[in-house]
């Protein structure tokens, strides 16, 4: 994906070309008069030596100008909102990702997003996002799913998004909409309907926040941003601010790689609190790795698609194996006939999925 520069910063590039030409010509100068005055010859007349000099003095003071500004420049952050531009280009779609989330070695959890053009719709794009997490409390694991949908403009406003959590048979799902610079949002759950707002302006990014930042406009080393995002798990719009390092660095990797990439410490600030973490993002201004900086750490690689494919059918078959059915009364020859067939399709079931478990590829964190 082409790297597009953000208007606002200024990049010093070293010497002015008029002032290179001149630092030249006065070299030159000087070269001739000792050569001159060497072979005993009367060193030449330049009647333009004093204009010279004054030019040469001018642009130093220039150059030594343009470079405070453009330190002082680097270090302030830059308001980046959507703009015209897509957020990412129409010959990466459908674009297609993974991660994995570990805290210390262990493994807790996945997730597997896509990003697609609408079939009628050119102007916009489809967010499918599908987070399967492991929660481990006294013993007892609780399996949680998530999905979310959204549909946003191709330059990252968010248009409309329904996400669904499943977490030990409970189910609960929250629906919105943005009309009139405002988002409206309806949660249901099994205790009934609540309904919130929250204003909803244009230079507020979707439901990918930081990741379509960085696409859209990939961050340098030394830079810092900010930016509003929508998080939909808090139902709010926060602040974010992105501070680049100054320079890349080898990055371990799943598989074993180390890629030189750039370290991006991220800050999400809301009224309810806010959270601090390191990411490693590639020239394109992908996110390849993520460690938040408070405890607990949870580190976030991203790994290939189908590494995510076989993970997620371990997970339905954890929660296959987990199914019971308890039965109550007496059953009929009849009645046994019927369970003998739902058992029989149950362990064809649980046989397809073990099959597809045998070839999954286990992440090792180095």
């Amino acid at each position: 994906m082409p790297t597009v520069d953000i208007p606002q910063i200024r990049v010093w590039r070293g010497r002015t070309n008029g002032s290179f030409c001149i630092r030249y010509s006065i070299g030159s100068l000087l070269l001739l008069s000792a050569v001159v005055m060497a072979i005993g010859c009367e060193k030449p007349v330049n009647p333009f030596a004093e204009y010279q000099a004054e030019e040469a003095a001018a642009a130093t003071a220039r150059e030594a100008t343009e470079l405070a500004q453009a330190e002082q420049v680097a270090v302030l952050p830059v308001q980046l909102k959507p703009d015209d531009r897509p957020w990412i280009a129409p010959d990466l779609l459908p674009w297609e990702t993974s991660y994995a989330q570990y805290v210390g070695n262990q493994r807790i959890g996945f997730s597997m997003l896509s990003v697609r053009p609408p079939t009628l719709n050119n102007q916009s794009v489809r967010i499918v996002r599908h987070d399967f997490l492991e929660h481990n409390a006294q013993g007892k694991l609780t399996t949680v799913e998530i999905e979310l949908e959204a549909v946003e403009r191709h330059t990252g406003q968010l248009q409309s998004f329904s996400q669904r959590t499943m977490a030990g048979g409970v189910q609960a799902e929250v629906q919105g909409s943005v009309y009139d610079a405002t988002l409206k949002m309806e949660a249901i759950n099994a205790t009934g309907k609540t309904q919130a707002t929250v204003a909803y302006g244009d230079d507020v990014w979707g439901v990918l926040g930081v990741q379509a930042m960085l696409l859209h406009s990939p961050i340098k080393a030394g830079q810092r941003r900010e930016g509003k995002v929508f998080v939909p798990g808090l139902g709010a719009v926060v602040e974010v601010e992105l501070e680049a390092g100054s320079q890349l660095e080898p990055t371990p990797l799943v598989g074993g790689s180390s890629p030189e990439l750039l370290p991006v410490d991220i800050t999400m600030r809301s009224d309810t609190g806010g959270m601090r973490s390191r990411n490693w993002v590639n020239e394109r201004g992908e996110i390849e790795k993520t460690a938040t900086l408070t405890p607990p750490i949870v580190v976030t690689f991203r790994i290939p698609s189908e590494t995510a494919a076989q993970l997620a059918a371990e997970s339905r078959l954890t929660r296959l194996q987990n199914v019971t059915v308890e039965l109550a009364g007496s059953v009929s020859e009849l009645g046994r006939a019927a369970l003998g067939s739902v058992c029989h399709r149950y362990r064809r079931r649980r046989s397809v999925y073990a099959l597809l478990a045998t070839r999954r590829s286990d992440v090792e964190l180095d």
